[in-house]
């Protein structure tokens, strides 16, 4: 699906390039999704343009109730059909993985720390 040396740019605006790069990124996330019980991701397509001798493909996902976003991918056709060579990703709404806790005894023992404050 992805060119060799396809780019993509993360919702944290991280660079990946390269398929072996993006390869490794998408197993550490579906490494972390299984963790989280596997939510899904899905992706909306709301517009599609020709332009030139690329595709995009701009729309929205929604990755369950972590994250949303909008996307674009970048198709180009490449000797003998059409592979991903960009794909961005940005974050609309974003939910909190864990509840933090603010209880009063939250740093109790933590007194001794010197934190150089």
């Amino acid at each position: 699906m992805y060119a060799d040396d396809a780019t993509l740019r993360d919702p944290d605006q991280s660079l990946i390039v390269g398929k072996n790069d993006l390869r490794e990124y998408y197993t550490q996330h579906f490494t972390f999704s299984r963790m989280l019980g596997t939510p899904q991701m899905q992706l909306t397509s709301t517009r599609t343009q020709v332009k030139g001798e690329f595709i995009y493909d701009i729309g929205e996902y929604s990755w369950s109730a972590i994250r949303s976003g909008r996307y674009v991918h970048k198709w180009a056709w490449i000797k003998d059909d059409y592979y991903l060579i960009s794909d961005r990703f940005t974050i609309e709404q974003m939910q909190p993985l864990f509840e933090l806790n603010n209880d009063e005894n939250a740093d109790a023992g933590n007194e001794d720390m010197d934190t150089g404050v």
